[in-house]
Order: C-alpha cells, then structure tokens, then sequence
C-alpha cells in the first residue's frame, strides 16, 4: 500500500491531473477501486471496471492497468524473496491474462473506431469550440488532435520520432525529474 500512495501522491500523478480534463480525475478513482478489488480476488469485476476506464481516457492503459497488475503480482506472491518464477508461475499468469483480456480488446476497438471514424467528427467538434468563443487556431488544433487518425500521425512524425521521445524540452523538463 506504501507504493501506492508514494505513487499516487508522486510528481507524475499531480502533473498528468493538471493537464488533463475534469473527467479524467474519475480515472484515478477507478484504480484505486480497481486495485481494492484486485486484492479481494475480484479480477473479472476489477477488469470490467479498466474497461469502463478506458472508454473514458485512454491514458488508463498507461496508469491503470500496469497498477493492477503490480497489485495481482504482489497480492500473489507470498511475503519472502521474490524469485522469476514467481512471476510466471500458471496461477499468477492465468489472473494477469483474466484482467487485461477485456481492457485489451477495449483498447483495440476504441483505436480502430478511431482509425475509421475519427475524422468525421472534425467539423461537429470545430463548431462546438467556436460556439464557445475559442479562437479558431485553438479549436483547429484541438480538433484535429482528437480527430485525426495514428496512421497520419505516424505518417507525418515517424521521421522525428527519436527526437520527439528523446530529445524534446518536455523530456528534459518533466521526463528526467519524474525518473528522481
């Protein structure tokens, strides 16, 4: 429980909750239930509910789930030396693949939906922003980060890809102390 408290109170968690969006924060609720759930061997129920997490943001695949499978492996193993074996013991794998089987398809559906349909939101979302008095640059560019599809992006990006991971200010800033 100390891990998860030093992790849900760390830098990482108080920058991601000033960047995202109000719903987002309903994410951090859900993980913390699906962690308690997880420990009281409610694996399906604790998988319905990354499944829930996800259509809401789909950062939970990046903060929830690898919680719940830290929580699984830790809940499995018994309090001695942790040898790899352990890891891969049938029990525990048999609980890991139970939990992230549906979050997994999930994720799949929403990133295909996405690929296929994304784009024909532009224009409805575009309008929505300019109703609420956002300057047109700024809807633009909303719009066009949750509309436009993986494939334009790898398209446009992949030859900065290195760069954009490793050599941008946001790695230097926030990357680097978020490792300390």
């Amino acid at each position: 429980m100390l891990f998860f408290v030093i992790f849900l109170l760390s830098q990482y968690i108080v920058f991601s909750a000033h960047l995202i969006g109000y719903l987002d924060h309903i994410i951090f609720l859900l993980t913390i239930l699906a962690v308690y759930l997880t420990i009281r061997n409610k694996i399906l129920l604790a998988s319905l509910v990354a499944v829930f997490s996800i259509f809401i943001h789909e950062i939970s695949v990046v903060l929830l789930l690898p919680i719940c499978c830290f929580a699984i492996i830790v809940n499995e193993i018994p309090q001695r030396k942790i040898f790899i074996r352990d890891i891969f013991s049938r029990n525990l794998l048999t609980k890991l693949v139970l939990f992230l089987i549906f979050p997994f398809f999930t994720a799949v559906f929403i990133s295909f939906y996405q690929e296929i349909n994304g784009g024909s939101y532009y224009a409805q979302l575009f309008s929505y922003l300019r109703q609420s008095s956002i300057p047109a640059n700024v809807s633009d560019s909303v719009c066009s980060a949750y509309t436009k599809s993986f494939t334009y992006y790898l398209r446009e990006q992949y030859g900065h890809f290195l760069q954009r991971i490793f050599i941008s200010k946001a790695t230097i800033f926030y990357g680097i102390p978020i490792l300390f």
